[in-house]
């Protein structure tokens, strides 16, 4: 058959929108890659559906990701931390930077849901912010995002999970910033 079609996780927001009256930045953030468990790890797009009244775990037919999910979300929360203009660098988990903030994020949910009516894409994350000198949490939050597909055609699919993105990393950066 016909190889999968790609779909890209990607935002709209790019670089976020820049804090203008904050502070000159003085903490570097570093961003963990994020945990999820394996089914979600995979390029597979991940997919439920109702059989005979039970909700079935599956994948999308015909689509895959355009590489390994967590490490395309894991590009975007960086580009879009660069963008906010509030810290003074940014960086990936590993990094021979010194970081003295730390974000970590764990997915529960990055899925088509086809028991609902009309279908939707869910982004669901826990956010955990961290200062690394102290080891202390300063912060967590669940977020929890859905978003309506039209038609469940690849490019319908892409343009929700696009929308999920937006609207998670919009919320992403007014929480670290607040």
């Amino acid at each position: 058959g016909p190889p999968p079609q790609e779909i890209f996780l990607q935002s709209s927001v790019g670089q976020g929108e820049t804090f203008e009256n904050h502070a000159k930045p003085k903490h570097v953030l570093s961003i963990g890659d994020p945990q999820a468990p394996t089914y979600l790890r995979l390029k597979t797009i991940a997919l439920s559906r109702l059989e005979g009244g039970a909700r079935v775990l599956d994948h999308v037919a015909g689509t895959q990701w355009h590489g390994a999910p967590m490490a395309l979300l894991q590009r975007e929360m960086l580009n879009h931390s660069i963008g906010l203009g509030v810290f003074k660098g940014v960086v990936n988990d590993g990094s021979p930077v010194a970081a003295d903030l730390r974000l970590e994020t764990f997915v529960d949910d990055l899925s088509v849901d086809l028991t609902k009516n009309p279908a939707v894409a869910r982004l669901r994350i826990t956010a955990l912010f961290w200062d690394n000198k102290s080891q202390s949490l300063l912060r967590q939050k669940a977020f929890h995002f859905e978003t309506p597909i039209k038609a469940q055609t690849p490019m319908d699919i892409q343009e929700s999970f696009k929308d999920l993105l937006d609207q998670y990393l919009k919320a992403l950066g007014e929480w670290m910033v607040g």
